[in-house]
């Protein structure tokens, strides 16, 4: 449960979505690039964060949790690593005023520019659609409740009308099989024709990319968060047989579970909008982990990527602490037995599923393995 301190923060969130910290104002923060150094540093008598003072009279608050998430160039993939009980063993300020050195434990030194934080004391924010209500006709799953159709090729040309069925109420389907020839421009015959059956009329294909996923594992997520409009519907198609295993689940599910179980920690992850960005720095865009539909009864969206998850601008101390407690939820809802299918993909299987909906991951892969996307949005 939430303390009353960080209940009144979530009283915040809900007021204005990401309600975050207003010491900057915005002169101060398009001026950072031409003052500031820092004058003063150090924690703060609760022991929670550290207080900044520049030389021209600007405070601001950092949590530690916030510090250890976002330090330059050492993000974590998983966010069961993140520890909320986090404190520094050191604090420093250079004798330049231009960087906060903090030693973390264990044995974890990170450096961060006058600059970097005071660009990161206010944060941005956009108005993120309404995803329409269309939760009539899905069924919420687990482990226990589904068994993921996996037509052949063959049966899905002969007659789709069940597999298109189980889209409908499951979003995601694996038909094996495939014909694995490509043309030209790299798309696939095959998983085009699947999705014009699975999909609205009136979705276009919007990216067709030759993946070669290499070793690492990927924790659970949903793809491509970094554009305004996320795909709505992703197919791949296995060109290699994978020799890993894949994690499936429903957030429809989970963000239920969620929303009836802890509605504060629920309420967090629906009204803050969180950064994203791809490696390239090309597509920047915020998005929601929930949305819900306009009666306010069913989640009718879900979004998240740990590893194109970009940082989140400051939030206060009790911001912070109620946002990670939220995300850590999250991620346990996704691993939880009950709530999650296991599959082992082989070479010419397509697997399909609605993106605004199903969270995948994967164990690491012993060796590369080339995979076919195609999103409609």
């Amino acid at each position: 449960m939430l303390s009353h301190v960080q209940r009144v923060a979530l009283r915040a969130f809900s007021a204005s979505a990401n309600s975050l910290q207003k010491t900057a104002t915005a002169a101060a923060t398009a001026a950072a690039t031409n003052l500031a150094r820092i004058q003063s540093v150090r924690q703060n008598a609760e022991d929670r964060s550290i207080e900044v003072e520049w030389n021209d009279g600007t405070k601001g608050e950092f949590s530690y949790i916030w510090l250890r998430d976002n330090a330059p160039g050492t993000r974590r993939k998983y966010l069961h690593e993140l520890n909320l009980e986090v404190k520094p063993e050191t604090l420093t300020l250079s004798d330049s005023g231009e960087e906060v050195i903090i030693q973390w434990p264990p044995y974890t030194l990170n450096t961060y520019s006058a600059e970097f934080l005071r660009k990161y004391m206010q944060a941005e924010t956009e108005e993120v659609p309404l995803a329409e209500d269309t939760n009539g006709t899905h069924v919420k799953w687990g482990r226990n409740n589904v068994k993921l159709a996996t037509p052949t090729w063959q049966e899905f040309l002969t007659d789709p009308t069940e597999t298109v069925e189980h889209f409908e109420k499951y979003g995601i389907v694996c038909v094996t099989n495939c014909g694995l020839d490509l043309k030209p421009d790299n798309s696939s015959p095959v998983a085009d024709t699947v999705l014009k059956k699975l999909v609205p009329e009136n979705a276009m294909r919007t990216e067709v990319s030759l993946h070669n996923v290499k070793e690492r594992a990927d924790s659970m997520h949903t793809y491509g968060p970094q554009h305004r409009e996320a795909p709505h519907y992703v197919a791949m198609l296995f060109l290699e047989q994978a020799d890993s295993q894949f994690q499936l689940a429903d957030g429809f599910k989970i963000g239920y579970t969620l929303k009836h179980k802890y509605q504060e920690l629920y309420d967090v992850l629906e009204n803050v909008k969180i950064n994203y960005n791809d490696l390239d720095g090309n597509y920047r865009a915020q998005h929601p982990v929930f949305v819900t539909d306009p009666n306010g009864k069913e989640v009718s969206q879900v979004l998240f990527n740990n590893s194109q998850r970009s940082i989140q601008g400051n939030l206060s101390t009790v911001e912070a602490e109620v946002f990670y407690k939220a995300l850590k939820a999250f991620h346990r809802e996704c691993y939880k037995p009950d709530n999650v299918i296991q599959k082992q993909i082989a070479r010419g299987e397509l697997l399909v599923f609605n993106n605004r909906r199903i969270l995948y991951g994967h164990s690491a892969f012993t060796r590369p393995c080339n995979v076919l996307v195609t999103c409609y949005t």
